[in-house]
């Protein structure tokens, strides 16, 4: 049995998976064009199209002899991601984070001081951007309880915990990077 260690990068253009042995040594790869929805300048994915597609390539990078993954590694865009209600069932399709869509006119009215609390911009490249349109636009995100950038929503639907990542969590606009926690104005501007 071949012990191994799979890389998913949940990419903009492309889902790679490489699976390497104890010694470092490439056993497999696969990828697959990111499917996304284009339409009128905007895009976005399913958040099952895109989870069965990282299983997909992941499943097909480890194919070998009898294989043992010990370990899963996923990394991805940050600013995507997806919403989800109480029982982790996505309520809206996942953003792409360059699609021009999100409310930046409320972070900037409402949350003053949203660069110094997390770091980033005031525009339309944040999730907590992304969120607020979903929120005004599309009346099921009401239930939301959780959002995973698509990493974090990869690893769940590989069975794994629903950990928030620092190092994704502050492209978000959702984390306040002092407290190195959630930001709670943000949260409350969400409802």
């Amino acid at each position: 049995m071949t012990d191994l260690h799979l890389g998913i990068d949940v990419g903009t253009t492309r889902l790679k998976a490489v699976a390497v042995d104890d010694r470092g040594r490439v056993r497999g790869e696969a990828e697959r064009v990111m499917p996304w929805r284009r339409a009128d300048g905007h895009a976005d994915i399913d958040p099952a199209t895109l989870a069965d597609l990282a299983v997909r390539v992941a499943v097909e990078a480890v194919v070998a002899e009898h294989p043992r993954v010990r370990a899963i590694g996923v990394t991805g865009m940050a600013e995507t991601g997806v919403l989800v209600d109480g029982r982790d069932q996505p309520l809206a399709p996942a953003i792409a984070w360059y699609d021009p869509r999100g409310d930046a006119h409320t972070i900037a009215r409402e949350l003053a001081d949203f660069g110094v609390v997390t770091g980033l911009p005031t525009g339309v490249l944040p999730s907590l951007a992304k969120l607020l349109w979903l929120r005004r636009t599309s009346p099921a995100t009401a239930r939301a309880a959780r959002f995973h950038s698509v990493a974090e929503w990869v690893v769940r639907r590989l069975g794994g915990d629903p950990v928030t990542e620092l190092s994704l969590a502050s492209r978000t606009g959702l984390l306040d990077l002092a407290g190195r926690r959630g930001w709670d104005a943000a949260a409350d501007l969400l409802g």
